[in-house]
Protein backbone atom coordinates (compact mmCIF):
# COMPACT_ATOMS: atom_id res chain seq x y z
CA UNK A 1 0.00 0.00 0.00
CA UNK A 2 2.79 2.41 0.68
CA UNK A 3 4.41 1.31 -2.76
CA UNK A 4 1.55 2.67 -4.25
CA UNK A 5 1.13 6.03 -2.28
CA UNK A 6 4.86 6.42 -3.52
CA UNK A 7 4.11 5.72 -6.75
CA UNK A 8 1.06 8.43 -7.18
CA UNK A 9 3.50 10.70 -4.87
CA UNK A 10 5.92 10.51 -7.67
CA UNK A 11 3.23 10.48 -10.81
CA UNK A 12 1.96 13.69 -9.53
CA UNK A 13 6.09 14.87 -9.04
CA UNK A 14 6.30 13.85 -12.82
CA UNK A 15 3.10 15.55 -13.92
CA UNK A 16 4.20 18.96 -12.11
CA UNK A 17 7.44 18.75 -13.73
CA UNK A 18 5.88 18.33 -17.00
CA UNK A 19 3.13 21.50 -16.40
CA UNK A 20 6.27 23.51 -15.61
CA UNK A 21 8.21 22.54 -18.57
CA UNK A 22 5.27 23.22 -20.85
CA UNK A 23 5.46 26.85 -19.60
CA UNK A 24 8.64 26.92 -20.26
CA UNK A 25 10.22 29.92 -22.30
CA UNK A 26 11.74 27.56 -24.66
CA UNK A 27 10.39 26.91 -27.52
CA UNK A 28 12.06 23.32 -28.74
CA UNK A 29 11.04 21.98 -25.05
CA UNK A 30 7.50 23.15 -25.61
CA UNK A 31 6.87 21.63 -29.36
CA UNK A 32 8.90 18.60 -27.90
CA UNK A 33 6.32 17.69 -24.84
CA UNK A 34 3.49 18.49 -27.72
CA UNK A 35 5.00 15.88 -30.35
CA UNK A 36 5.46 13.43 -27.54
CA UNK A 37 1.53 14.02 -26.58
CA UNK A 38 1.99 15.19 -23.25
CA UNK A 39 0.53 18.45 -21.70
CA UNK A 40 -1.40 19.20 -24.42
CA UNK A 41 -4.38 20.82 -22.57
CA UNK A 42 -1.87 23.23 -21.32
CA UNK A 43 -0.48 23.73 -24.85
CA UNK A 44 -3.82 23.82 -26.90
CA UNK A 45 -3.62 27.80 -27.06
CA UNK A 46 0.41 27.80 -27.25
CA UNK A 47 1.78 30.69 -29.30
CA UNK A 48 4.21 29.26 -31.07
CA UNK A 49 2.39 27.40 -34.31
CA UNK A 50 4.89 24.49 -33.92
CA UNK A 51 3.55 23.88 -30.73
CA UNK A 52 -0.06 23.69 -31.91
CA UNK A 53 0.45 22.28 -35.39
CA UNK A 54 2.16 19.20 -32.65
CA UNK A 55 -1.07 18.74 -30.91
CA UNK A 56 -2.74 18.63 -34.40
CA UNK A 57 -0.16 16.16 -35.72
CA UNK A 58 -1.03 14.21 -32.51
CA UNK A 59 -5.00 14.20 -33.62
CA UNK A 60 -6.03 16.36 -30.20
CA UNK A 61 -8.83 18.40 -30.57
CA UNK A 62 -8.96 19.17 -33.74
CA UNK A 63 -12.21 21.12 -34.29
CA UNK A 64 -10.78 23.77 -31.24
CA UNK A 65 -7.79 24.83 -34.41
CA UNK A 66 -10.18 25.08 -37.27
CA UNK A 67 -10.08 29.02 -37.04
CA UNK A 68 -6.42 28.67 -36.17
CA UNK A 69 -4.53 31.72 -37.80
CA UNK A 70 -1.39 29.85 -38.92
CA UNK A 71 -1.93 27.92 -42.21
CA UNK A 72 0.26 24.74 -41.31
CA UNK A 73 -1.87 24.26 -38.37
CA UNK A 74 -5.06 24.19 -40.93
CA UNK A 75 -3.33 22.07 -43.51
CA UNK A 76 -2.40 19.74 -40.46
CA UNK A 77 -5.91 19.31 -39.36
CA UNK A 78 -6.61 18.49 -43.36
CA UNK A 79 -4.16 15.89 -43.24
CA UNK A 80 -5.84 14.12 -40.45
CA UNK A 81 -9.30 14.26 -42.16
CA UNK A 82 -11.35 16.12 -40.32
CA UNK A 83 -13.69 19.10 -40.64
CA UNK A 84 -12.89 18.85 -44.63
CA UNK A 85 -15.94 20.25 -45.27
CA UNK A 86 -15.23 23.51 -43.58
CA UNK A 87 -11.72 23.40 -45.09
CA UNK A 88 -12.67 22.89 -48.29
CA UNK A 89 -13.84 26.91 -48.67
CA UNK A 90 -10.51 27.61 -46.93
CA UNK A 91 -8.87 31.42 -48.57
CA UNK A 92 -5.38 29.80 -48.23
CA UNK A 93 -4.59 27.34 -51.32
CA UNK A 94 -2.29 24.92 -49.03
CA UNK A 95 -5.09 23.96 -47.17
CA UNK A 96 -7.63 23.50 -49.89
CA UNK A 97 -4.35 21.09 -51.60
CA UNK A 98 -4.41 19.25 -48.34
CA UNK A 99 -7.77 18.48 -49.18
CA UNK A 100 -7.42 17.49 -52.14
CA UNK A 101 -4.79 15.08 -51.20
CA UNK A 102 -7.05 13.37 -48.39
CA UNK A 103 -7.93 10.12 -49.18
CA UNK A 104 -11.72 10.70 -47.02
CA UNK A 105 -12.89 13.07 -49.54
CA UNK A 106 -16.74 12.44 -50.82
CA UNK A 107 -17.86 12.60 -54.12
CA UNK A 108 -19.41 15.98 -53.73
CA UNK A 109 -16.36 17.18 -51.87
CA UNK A 110 -14.37 16.09 -55.29
CA UNK A 111 -16.88 18.41 -57.36
CA UNK A 112 -16.76 21.44 -56.06
CA UNK A 113 -12.69 20.11 -55.71
CA UNK A 114 -12.33 20.16 -59.56
CA UNK A 115 -14.11 23.73 -59.93
CA UNK A 116 -11.16 25.43 -57.58
CA UNK A 117 -9.96 28.37 -58.53
CA UNK A 118 -6.20 26.76 -57.82
CA UNK A 119 -4.60 24.69 -60.31
CA UNK A 120 -3.06 23.34 -57.85
CA UNK A 121 -5.61 21.90 -55.94
CA UNK A 122 -7.62 20.55 -59.69
CA UNK A 123 -4.20 18.65 -60.06
CA UNK A 124 -4.54 16.32 -56.62
CA UNK A 125 -7.49 15.73 -57.88
CA UNK A 126 -6.61 14.71 -61.31
CA UNK A 127 -3.62 12.77 -59.54
CA UNK A 128 -6.20 10.33 -57.95
CA UNK A 129 -7.82 9.45 -61.17
CA UNK A 130 -11.01 11.22 -60.54
CA UNK A 131 -13.10 13.45 -63.01
CA UNK A 132 -10.58 12.84 -65.75
CA UNK A 133 -13.07 13.86 -68.65
CA UNK A 134 -13.87 17.01 -67.39
CA UNK A 135 -10.24 18.14 -65.95
CA UNK A 136 -8.67 17.05 -69.45
CA UNK A 137 -10.53 20.17 -70.99
CA UNK A 138 -8.98 22.02 -68.10
CA UNK A 139 -7.31 25.45 -68.72
CA UNK A 140 -4.02 24.68 -66.87
CA UNK A 141 -1.33 22.73 -69.13
CA UNK A 142 0.02 20.97 -65.52
CA UNK A 143 -3.49 19.36 -65.01
CA UNK A 144 -3.97 18.04 -68.62
CA UNK A 145 -0.78 17.14 -67.88
CA UNK A 146 -1.13 15.08 -65.36
CA UNK A 147 -4.34 13.52 -67.64
CA UNK A 148 -2.03 12.09 -70.20
CA UNK A 149 -0.10 11.08 -67.39
CA UNK A 150 -2.98 8.87 -66.42
CA UNK A 151 -3.30 7.71 -69.94
CA UNK A 152 -6.89 9.38 -70.14
CA UNK A 153 -8.22 11.48 -73.08
CA UNK A 154 -4.98 10.74 -75.48
CA UNK A 155 -7.11 11.15 -78.92
CA UNK A 156 -7.95 14.60 -78.01
CA UNK A 157 -4.47 15.87 -75.45
CA UNK A 158 -2.14 14.80 -78.33
CA UNK A 159 -3.10 17.67 -80.25
CA UNK A 160 -3.24 19.94 -77.04
CA UNK A 161 -1.69 23.61 -78.04
CA UNK A 162 0.89 22.92 -74.82
CA UNK A 163 4.33 21.04 -75.95
CA UNK A 164 4.30 20.03 -71.78
CA UNK A 165 0.48 18.34 -72.33
CA UNK A 166 2.32 16.76 -75.76
CA UNK A 167 5.14 15.42 -74.17
CA UNK A 168 2.80 13.88 -71.61
CA UNK A 169 1.04 11.88 -74.41
CA UNK A 170 4.16 10.89 -75.87
CA UNK A 171 5.49 9.46 -72.63
CA UNK A 172 2.21 7.05 -73.02
CA UNK A 173 3.91 5.92 -76.61
CA UNK A 174 0.51 7.43 -78.04
CA UNK A 175 0.33 9.21 -81.13
CA UNK A 176 3.86 8.95 -81.64
CA UNK A 177 3.31 8.70 -85.78
CA UNK A 178 2.65 13.01 -85.34
CA UNK A 179 4.59 13.54 -82.69
CA UNK A 180 7.36 12.66 -84.26
CA UNK A 181 7.10 15.53 -86.84
CA UNK A 182 5.96 18.20 -83.71
CA UNK A 183 6.84 21.28 -84.29
CA UNK A 184 8.11 21.74 -80.90
CA UNK A 185 11.68 19.60 -80.48
CA UNK A 186 11.15 19.07 -76.89
CA UNK A 187 8.13 17.04 -77.79
CA UNK A 188 9.71 15.75 -81.04
CA UNK A 189 12.77 14.54 -78.29
CA UNK A 190 9.98 12.84 -76.50
CA UNK A 191 8.85 10.85 -78.73
CA UNK A 192 12.48 9.40 -79.92
CA UNK A 193 12.91 8.49 -76.79
CA UNK A 194 10.00 6.29 -76.18
CA UNK A 195 10.71 4.02 -78.65
CA UNK A 196 14.64 4.29 -77.29
CA UNK A 197 13.98 3.15 -73.81
CA UNK A 198 10.85 0.37 -74.75
CA UNK A 199 12.21 -2.36 -76.35
CA UNK A 200 8.79 -3.87 -76.17
CA UNK A 201 7.88 -1.31 -79.06
CA UNK A 202 8.44 -2.78 -81.97
CA UNK A 203 8.09 -1.31 -85.27
CA UNK A 204 8.71 -3.05 -89.20
CA UNK A 205 10.71 -2.10 -92.41
CA UNK A 206 7.46 -1.81 -94.89
CA UNK A 207 9.46 -2.71 -97.87
CA UNK A 208 8.73 -0.91 -100.98
CA UNK A 209 10.36 -0.97 -104.59
CA UNK A 210 12.79 1.49 -104.03
CA UNK A 211 12.48 2.56 -100.66
CA UNK A 212 11.55 0.83 -96.81
CA UNK A 213 9.51 2.87 -94.35
CA UNK A 214 9.13 2.53 -90.90
CA UNK A 215 5.90 1.37 -89.70
CA UNK A 216 5.81 3.81 -86.89
CA UNK A 217 7.04 6.84 -88.04
CA UNK A 218 6.86 6.84 -91.82
CA UNK A 219 10.43 7.13 -92.27
CA UNK A 220 11.44 6.26 -95.56
CA UNK A 221 14.98 4.57 -96.21
CA UNK A 222 16.87 3.76 -99.43
CA UNK A 223 16.44 -0.40 -99.62
CA UNK A 224 19.94 -0.42 -101.12
CA UNK A 225 21.63 0.23 -97.35
CA UNK A 226 21.75 -1.91 -94.92
CA UNK A 227 18.86 -1.82 -92.32
CA UNK A 228 19.42 -0.96 -88.79
CA UNK A 229 17.76 -2.65 -85.46
CA UNK A 230 15.99 0.59 -84.59
CA UNK A 231 14.61 2.91 -86.85
CA UNK A 232 17.04 6.35 -86.72
CA UNK A 233 14.45 8.26 -86.94
CA UNK A 234 11.76 7.20 -84.15
CA UNK A 235 14.49 4.64 -82.48
CA UNK A 236 11.91 1.89 -82.33
CA UNK A 237 13.18 -1.02 -82.80
CA UNK A 238 12.14 -2.92 -85.98
CA UNK A 239 11.35 -6.72 -85.90
CA UNK A 240 12.58 -7.44 -89.48
CA UNK A 241 15.80 -6.07 -89.92
CA UNK A 242 17.51 -9.07 -89.79
CA UNK A 243 15.78 -9.91 -93.36
CA UNK A 244 16.61 -7.01 -94.75
CA UNK A 245 20.52 -7.13 -96.20
CA UNK A 246 21.40 -4.15 -98.07
CA UNK A 247 21.25 -4.88 -102.12
CA UNK A 248 24.22 -3.86 -102.83
CA UNK A 249 25.91 -6.95 -100.76
CA UNK A 250 27.20 -9.05 -103.80
CA UNK A 251 26.38 -12.30 -101.52
CA UNK A 252 22.83 -11.12 -101.51
CA UNK A 253 22.46 -10.04 -104.72
CA UNK A 254 20.46 -12.03 -107.04
CA UNK A 255 22.44 -12.87 -110.41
Amino acid sequence: MEKLKEMEARIKELENALIFCANSFDDNVRINIAKAGLAMDELIDDPNPFVRRAIVDNGYKLKHFIYDEDVMVRVGIANQGCCLDFLIYDKEMKVRKAVAKNKKLSRNQINLLIKDESPEVRLEIAKRGEKLAFLSKDSSPMVREEVANQGYGLNALVNDPSPVVRVAVANQGFGLKSLLNDPNETVKKAAKLYGFYHEDAIGEWKVGRKFRTCSICGNRESKYEIATKRCPNCNFVMKNFKELPSLKDPKTRKS
